[in-house]
């Protein structure tokens, strides 16, 4: 009975260990030379929500090793590529039961960025201004105006500049003599209009730095465009 029992007990040791016997590989290179790329880190989440952290080596590779089966995500992150945060996009693969090995294949592209300086009319540079290239890819102008757009993908960007309610309200200006009341735009593209259709697409290609992005916001003229609202009917509740 108790050899049996002992031989039950070592059955379920076994299960329970190969259970736990599976492994993924990832292999990371660069998507343009397909050589490999180092240094990645990679976030792998799977059954429980655990996520372990691995680097890639020279080669390319990092190996998770001792996985139960299951679905599993991978995350990824290195300096002058393109995340997975920045693309919304992921790695994954599914471990099916059994001692075994699943290979995952990465292309990783050369990240792009945006870089220049927003001016106000009278060429001063404007703080606190959001420069929106794509999605959750944004960046806010310092003191000296200046913004920086980084981890864009390669593609085509038509750049937004949103001037916040407090800065427009700041930089409000009168004019005295015929009470007019001058202010920006919530919402411009570059290179300064307000019209989107008007607005001048910028071509990024993967590992550049695209400089010199100036754009000089225009004002209008907000008295005119009080009375314009003052004068429509007011919506229904």
């Amino acid at each position: 009975m108790k050899q049996r029992a002992r031989a039950v007990a070592f059955l379920l040791a076994a299960l329970a260990a190969s259970a736990q016997d599976s492994a993924i590989a990832v292999h990371v290179r660069d998507a343009g030379t397909k050589a490999p790329v180092a240094d990645v880190e990679l976030k792998l989440q799977g059954p429980g929500a655990a996520i372990t952290t691995l680097k890639t080596g020279v080669d390319g590779l990092a190996v998770f090793e001792h996985l139960a089966p299951g679905f599993f995500t991978i995350r990824y992150t290195r300096a002058g590529y393109v995340d997975s945060g920045a693309t919304g996009m992921s790695g994954s693969v599914v471990l099916k039961a059994g001692a075994v090995k699943e290979d995952v294949m990465l292309d990783l592209t050369p990240a792009a960025s945006l870089e220049g300086t927003v001016f106000d009319e009278e060429g001063q540079p404007m703080k606190g201004v959001e420069v929106l290239a794509r999605g959750n890819l944004y960046a806010t102008t310092d003191a000296k105006g200046t913004y920086r757009v980084a981890q864009l993908p390669p593609g085509n960007y038509r750049i937004e500049f949103e001037i916040p309610y407090e800065v427009r309200q700041q930089t409000l200006k009168r004019d005295e003599t015929n009470g007019e009341t001058f202010g920006y735009n919530h919402k411009e593209y570059y290179p300064g209009v307000a019209d989107p259709q008007a607005a001048v697409t910028v071509q990024v290609a993967g590992g550049w730095t695209c400089m010199a992005m100036t754009c000089t916001c225009a004002g209008c003229d907000w008295s005119s465009l009080a009375a314009a609202r003052s004068s429509a009917p007011a919506a229904s509740r």
